[in-house]
């Protein structure tokens, strides 16, 4: 049952560093739209400067904006790769390629056929149960002994 308890343990740890990999992911995808995004707002705004159109202090605004954008996404893949690292360490080493990330999508059982997976994959509530058994039939084993002999 320590085994079993172990293994539900690191499986839960490396779904939930899986879980936040995906969401590193997806973060990375965004804030890379963003920095190019900010990258030609500041490309234009230094045309516009050239030409007069626009002002120093916007230009300024602009690159400030796309510096800590810069910084946010390199910050995310530092992030990503110490999660891949990690998923690779709680794999054993042979972590599969991972091509798609995106999050399960799954229907929930219904109430009892969840209570009886949850009681059956989870060796401390078996253990649990086990100890409550041993301990009724202990009561049981002390109430006969106060039984008169015939």
């Amino acid at each position: 049952m320590d085994y079993r308890d172990f293994r539900q343990q690191l499986l839960l740890e490396t779904q939930l560093t899986y879980y936040e990999l995906v969401y590193q992911k997806k973060r990375d995808r965004y804030l890379t739209d963003r920095v190019q995004n900010t990258v030609k707002l500041h490309e234009s705004l230094n045309q516009k400067m050239e030409r007069g159109e626009a002002t120093i202090l916007e230009v300024n605004k602009a690159r400030i904006q796309r510096i800590e954008l810069e910084n946010q996404l390199t910050l995310i893949k530092a992030n990503e790769q110490q999660l891949v690292e990690k998923l690779t360490w709680l794999c054993g080493d042979s972590l599969p390629v991972l091509r798609q990330f995106s999050y399960r999508e799954e229907i929930l059982p219904g109430r009892d056929s969840l209570f009886s997976d949850i009681i059956r994959s989870r060796p401390d509530l078996l253990s649990a149960k086990a100890r409550k058994n041993v301990a009724e039939e202990a009561r049981k084993l002390a109430g006969a002994r106060g039984l008169p002999n015939l």
